[in-house]
């Protein structure tokens, strides 16, 4: 699963700032459902996260 986020900030004088957001984990697949063993229902361990360009 990736997920895809964008931030758009203005600032008073009118320059814009765009930030580029990206996370993923090698725990999901795409169009998968959500594994189990990171639910309440069993563990409740954290999948492993990556990400780059955070704000």
């Amino acid at each position: 699963m990736v997920l895809l986020l964008s931030c758009k900030k203005n600032e008073i004088n009118g320059n814009q700032f765009a930030s580029n957001f990206l996370a993923g984990s090698s725990t999901f697949v795409n169009n998968g459902t959500y594994p189990k063993l990171y639910t309440c229902d069993s563990t409740g361990i954290s999948p492993t996260l990556r990400w780059e360009g955070a704000p």
